[in-house]
């Protein structure tokens, strides 16, 4: 018989055991949630992601677990990258939607009042009409997969668009179409008026021409119903339209209005040449062109369509790119989020293709301050709104309502992208940049806010000798961060500065450098370049070399259209010694001119020539620096063998950049293409 102490003890184990029993599921619970982030995260890292890309990724995976992400090891160096989407006419916005930090002066004319007129490329200044070059900062912010990867609309510009078995279904297309007039078997007007039924599904016609030119089906049901309407009544699918009886165009190619008709009549006009005379044939054909054009060519995401980074490409690194508008994928995702969404299908598998840089910034720093920039500004405008955080659509500071107005001097406390994301390309262009100010207001209060940057000046507080050079010092916070901030400068022809911060001051007047972070931190520093130094800031180089441009065999390739001498000659190691001359030896002193192929860059010491390398522009074979429909036709003369290209010429009419400098109707056609994209 057990005594009272025993019985005692007995009670007291079986608690603890019931208590370790009933807590053991809660453990376990616990530590294989852990399990799993750290695993996910193990998993990206395994596949080549940063760690920086880790969290974003891993809350997308938690909320759509059946997306499937793949990085593109693009093997470019982070500011190459942004320097060479940095040449004229590859990244612009819109004049009339911008802010100033994003306007580069780098093409342009100042005016005898001090005033600016910037290179608008398809517009004019006076009208707020056009797009014109945008700054490094822009490019950076949208170049920088890490600011989209966690927007559930953003990401989808690196869906992938090509054909995956695993995933594209004709069950997955059936989706996409089921609410619309291509949940169906296809019915027509033939060419006599006629009604043919086929009996074969759309979605069977889609998912085959997706087959046949590796093209996501699931992407070509979208665009289509994207392009003409869910109900299918457009004239570019009815068959019916007079003088086109019988002729569809699904995805729309060539159809634009002109003086020659509006845009169905251009598209069936474009439809009928191609003998697209049936549903299946305009569904078919349209996605060989779609597929040729970028996808088949290794540009099989939006983004990359828009930066081509992928080294696995067709053509080379930085060409070939559909569209200037430096925003544009983030734009377009946004309606192809839509679609899924109205279809149903955001739930389903999506693959996404997301490229990484070599020596990103890490995005440990949320502040940077340039050591050598005022922290005091003035307003100037009237009435301008403080807000609680750096946003157009944020509170009031306070909600009753403080506002600035012209004259009243600011304390800059820190410089900030908005944090608003939607819809997002919107307030990333019109309102980006935001100071955090103090100041004293009306009625007598210290006060604190955000105010546009727009709206704050600094004056120019820092001068450099021409012809000499500085390395800007910068403090990052929080304390302790490895962060490395990018610089650039508003205007190149004024100051040059390299990603370490070393300006170099290479013309008389006002500029503004501005350090930035991946976060979209940033600070600026006005710079006025006066006359007094006469010494070069380096020794003269040897030999002509360049971290953008490719230099072999006496010529200097491949350059862009529109490339100015000041930006080619900040873009050439010891540019100080650098002097360029036209074809016919003049020399070039205007250094807003454009420079066309067959241009000499000579490196002088004095009078004393140390090397030469011969200019060659990309599909310039006229020599005038631009790319126009004269180019075109001159290589169509040498095709038909009634034109020859020597030298430069040759190389710049070697738009492909064949090996052997061979020109063929490649060439002709890609430089069609991107003429047609301008």
């Amino acid at each position: 018989m057990h005594n009272k102490s025993s019985v005692q003890k007995l009670k007291q184990t079986i608690i603890f055991v019931l208590v370790f029993v009933v807590a053991l599921p809660l453990n376990i619970i616990f530590v294989s949630a852990l399990t799993e982030e750290e695993n996910y995260k193990a998993s990206l890292a395994a596949k080549g992601f940063p760690v920086s890309y880790h969290e974003k990724l891993w809350q997308m995976h938690q909320s759509y677990p059946n997306w499937e992400f793949e990085a593109l090891n693009t093997g470019v160096d982070w500011n190459t990258a942004v320097a060479e989407e940095n040449a004229s006419g590859k990244c612009t916005v819109d004049i009339s939607e911008t802010s100033r930090l994003l306007l580069s002066k780098s093409w342009g004319t100042y005016n005898q009042d001090g005033s600016f007129t910037y290179t608008i490329i398809d517009g004019s200044q006076a009208n707020q009409t056009g797009h014109l070059n945008t700054t490094p900062i822009a490019i950076a912010f949208f170049m920088d997969p890490r600011n989209f990867i966690g927007d559930v609309k953003t990401i989808f510009q690196f869906e992938k668009l090509a054909y995956d078995s695993s995933v594209h279904t004709l069950e997955a297309v059936e989706q996409v179409v089921a609410n619309s007039f291509m949940n169906n078997t296809i019915s027509y007007t033939n060419t006599s008026g006629g009604t043919v039924n086929t009996g074969v599904r759309y979605a069977q016609v889609i998912l085959q021409a997706g087959i046949t030119y590796n093209v996501n089906p699931c992407y070509l049901a979208g665009k289509i119903i994207q392009e003409v309407g869910n109900s299918g009544t457009s004239g570019s699918v009815s068959g019916t339209v007079s003088g086109y009886v019988g002729y569809y165009n699904y995805y729309n190619i060539g159809a634009y209005a002109s003086s020659t008709g509006d845009a169905v009549t251009n598209g069936l006009k474009r439809a009928k040449q191609e003998g697209w005379d049936s549903p299946e044939k305009a569904i078919t054909g349209g996605a060989y062109f779609i597929a040729n054009s970028y996808i088949s060519k290794g540009q099989s995401t939006a983004y990359l369509q828009k930066f081509n980074v992928n080294p696995y490409a067709t053509s080379p690194l930085f060409t070939h790119q559909y569209m200037s508008a430096v925003h544009d994928p983030a734009q377009s995702s946004s309606s192809t989020y839509t679609g899924y969404v109205n279809r149903g299908t955001l739930n389903n598998v999506h693959k996404f293709l997301i490229p990484v840089f070599n020596n990103m910034p890490d995005a440990s720093a949320s502040k940077v301050i340039l050591n050598d920039a005022t922290r005091y500004g003035k307003c100037n405008s009237d009435g301008v709104n403080v807000r609680a955080s750096a946003g157009v659509d944020n509170t009031l500071n306070p909600k009753t309502g403080y506002k600035l107005y012209k004259g009243t001097d600011v304390e800059i406390l820190g410089a900030y992208r908005t944090t608003n994301m939607s819809p997002m390309y919107y307030h990333q262009l019109w309102y980006p940049f935001w100071y955090h100010v103090r100041f004293t207001a009306t009625d007598g209060t210290i006060q604190t806010g955000y105010v546009f940057e727009d709206y704050i000046d600094t004056s120019a507080n820092h001068t450099i000798n021409i012809n000499t050079s500085k390395t800007l010092g910068y403090t990052l916070s929080p304390a302790g961060s490895t962060d490395k901030p990018m610089f650039m400068s508003i205007d190149t022809r004024i100051a040059t500065v390299d990603s370490n911060g070393n300006v170099v001051a290479v013309g008389l007047g006002t500029t503004k450098i501005v350090a930035f972070l991946a976060n979209g931190a940033f600070d600026v520093l006005p710079v006025t370049v006066v006359e007094g130094g006469t010494t070069p800031p380096v020794d003269p180089p040897t030999s002509i070399t360049s971290p953008t441009y490719g230099i072999s065999a006496g010529y200097l390739n491949v350059i862009g259209e529109n490339t100015s001498v000041a930006t080619l000659k900040s873009k050439i190691n010891g540019n100080a010694y650098i002097k360029v001359f036209d074809a016919s030896g003049n020399d070039i002193t205007s250094s807003t001119d454009n420079i066309g192929t067959g241009a000499v860059v000579r490196l002088m010491n004095g009078e004393t020539v140390l090397d030469t390398a011969t200019v060659v522009v990309k599909g310039d074979v006229t020599g005038d620096g631009k790319l126009s429909v004269l180019d075109m036709a001159n290589i169509k003369l040498c095709l038909l063998g009634r034109q020859t290209f020597t030298g430069a010429y040759l190389k710049a009419a070697n738009y492909n950049n064949d090996p052997e400098d061979k020109i063929s109707t490649i060439d002709y056609a890609q430089m069609k293409t991107y003429l047609l994209s301008k």
